[in-house]
């Protein structure tokens, strides 16, 4: 019995320090982002039919808006089309029937054509079944992956039951990976309210179209995000309204909302010698201001505010705000000043004041314990851009709409994407210790799109800390480059000691580095903006170097190096949203469980034996 045990023994702590191994790069070099199928439904009650400002029907600029989408859809989208209020009148003898009068006009990944010659038929009679056309829209839908149902109205529903708003919660509570982005084409208030529910019970987006001329650039704005569907991810969590019941945070990834306004407030238990990271990314709706403002400030386990603090703007339109900051505290706890010493901290993320609707709050949560005496080699310079080599072709791709769903360059070469007016796209490239990147983003020469639109980018690392960015391109059909003002954007080789400057303490940690484009912000979008075929040239350099050795177990929650799980799945008890056998070298939570595994069933056979 006693051989019996050491060899269980034995066999558990070599599963364990198994499943601490990070997993292969290689690994993860299969996923790409798919653009999600999207069911446009169209409000075609008898309302539709009343004279806009502009002197013709609203219907007329559906239409309109339609044929705006359809002429800047990317190849590979899948859109369909549905209606309601066609089939009847609007009197009360017609409600019966015009509360059932949904139909699914086109499936989703009917030819753009169709969808224009349909929508141009279309004319405007009944009622307004918000809640069964929701429901119809998500039964054409496929029934696994991310999809999107982008609805138009000009009012409130006006056959409940069953309620949109509840429709789209039961929408949400079924699991499945739908997002319904809603669009209120003059609405008023109530409209409004009842428009903004559905959106925000299934994590899509509410936008007013105040008139006629708003509607085309709002519908073509929305139904790209939809396309892109960024995924916001996390353990459900409810930050707190003050600092005495600010919500503990584990390592992992989480997610919050927050309103126009509102503070919430989180705590975090840093050992002592340990570094803590935390990320707070805004993610805000399409109608969101132009400029939206995160601040993030610290304090240390006896409430003194810390030194730092950190503020976030959407200046230029960014529906997407990431905040990154890490700290250390003293392996000593009588050492240093409060904000030095180990304990609990609180952190704060506050939202300006304003109008708008509540944005997701995605979180994330790290701890990185110290390393030996030795921690690796010197920080070094920036690396300079070397040509991808080859004259072929470029690599299509497809960015995501989000840090999780971004798409994945397979390091060195020249890839190629279509963005369309409005879009903030997400690439990501894997770099280990010892590695750079270099990359630079090219714009064709093409037709003027009839205005100067905003265009940029930005690198992030893994922990989402912006480590690099381009000055604005404001394009206007001549062939541009970003950055304009050099070769590249251009990162320091990963290393641990990057951290001691504050311009490379993001360049830290090896893992995902991630790549944004913006093509043109909301307000600056005409409605004849063209879609761009971008050229990214991207040069990953340097030999991969063994890194630091931890002191203690290796480093826990984010940011990690493995492919994130897939958006909105449950999440283990832990707080971890990867599965332990893809963690890399900050998804180890999972560990202690082996641990407490191995313990209890050591203790069981021991008792066995004694037993006997």
């Amino acid at each position: 019995m006693r051989l019996a045990i050491h060899r269980l023994t034995a066999a558990l702590i070599t599963l364990t320090a198994t499943a601490m191994l990070p997993a292969p790069a290689t690994a993860h070099s299969s996923r790409a982002a798919e653009l999600a199928p999207v069911m446009l439904v169209l409000d075609a009650s008898g309302s539709m039919a009343q004279t806009s400002a502009d002197g013709r029907s609203k219907m007329a600029a559906a239409r309109r808006a339609v044929h705006t989408v359809v002429d800047g859809l990317p190849a590979d989208a899948r859109v369909g089309l549905a209606v309601y209020g066609t089939g009847t009148g609007n009197t009360a003898a017609d409600k019966p029937a015009g509360c059932r009068d949904v139909k699914i006009l086109h499936e989703v990944g009917t030819p753009g054509a169709e969808l224009v010659a349909t929508a141009d038929r279309v004319e405007p009679r009944g009622y307004t079944p918000i809640g069964r056309a929701l429901r119809a829209a998500a039964d054409a839908l496929p029934t696994e992956g991310p999809r999107s149902i982008v609805l138009v109205s000009d009012g409130e529903d006006t056959c409940a039951p069953p309620d949109p708003c509840e429709v789209a919660e039961e929408l949400a509570g079924e699991g499945a990976d739908l997002r319904v982005h809603t669009i209120g084409f003059e609405v008023d208030a109530a409209a409004r309210k009842q428009l903004s529910c559905v959106a925000r019970q299934t994590g899509g987006s509410y936008t007013d179209a105040a008139e006629a001329g708003d509607l085309a650039p709002a519908l073509n704005r929305v139904t790209g995000i939809a396309l892109r569907n960024y995924e916001p991810t996390g353990t459900p969590v409810t930050g707190g309204e003050g600092p005495g019941d600010a919500a503990p945070l584990r390592p992992g990834d989480h997610l919050d909302e927050i309103a126009p306004g509102q503070a919430r407030h989180y705590a975090i238990d840093v050992p002592a010698g340990n570094t803590a990271w935390f990320t707070a990314t805004g993610v805000f709706p399409p109608a969101a201001p132009a400029r939206e403002t995160l601040t993030l400030a610290r304090y240390a386990p006896d409430g003194t505010r810390c030194a730092w603090s950190d503020t976030g703007h959407s200046a230029t339109g960014d529906p997407v705000v990431p905040l990154a900051r890490t700290w250390r505290v003293s392996a000593d706890p009588g050492e240093g000043g409060p904000c030095d010493r180990p304990g609990r901290f609180t952190l704060v993320v506050e939202r300006d004041a304003g109008p708008g609707e509540p944005a997701w709050l995605e979180l994330q949560v790290g701890l990185e314990p110290p390393v030996t005496a030795d921690p690796g080699p010197a920080r070094d310079s920036v690396i300079a851009f070397a040509e991808p080599a080859g004259e072929g072709e470029p690599v299509k791709v497809t960015g995501g709409g989000s840090f999780t769903t971004a798409g994945t360059l397979d390091g060195s070469g020249r890839y190629a994407d279509t963005l369309y007016p409005g879009e903030y796209v997400f690439y990501r490239v894997r770099l280990d210790w010892g590695q750079g990147l270099a990359y630079r983003v090219r714009l064709p020469a093409g037709d003027a799109p009839g205005a100067r639109l905003l265009t940029k980018t930005s690198a992030y690392g893994p922990a989402r800390a912006l480590i690099a960015q381009s000055g604005i391109l404001w394009y206007d059909g001549e062939a541009g480059r970003l950055p304009s003002d050099r070769d590249a954007l251009a990162i320091r080789p990963v290393r641990y000691l990057n951290r001691e400057l504050t311009a490379a303490r993001g360049q830290a940690l090896p893992g995902w580095y991630y790549i944004a484009i913006k093509y043109g912000s909301r307000p600056d979008l005409p409605e004849t903006a063209p879609p761009v075929e971008i050229a990214l040239d991207v040069s990953v350099t340097g030999p991969t170097e063994p890194g630091p050795s931890y002191a203690t177990a290796a480093p826990q929650g984010t940011p990690r190096t493995s492919t994130p799980a897939p958006p909105r799945s449950p999440a283990p008890a832990e707080g971890i949203s990867a599965p332990l056998t893809n963690a890399g070298p900050l998804a180890w939570i999972g560990v202690p469980l082996a641990l407490l595994l191995l313990t209890g069933l050591i203790i069981l056979l021991t008792r066995r034996r004694r037993s006997r």
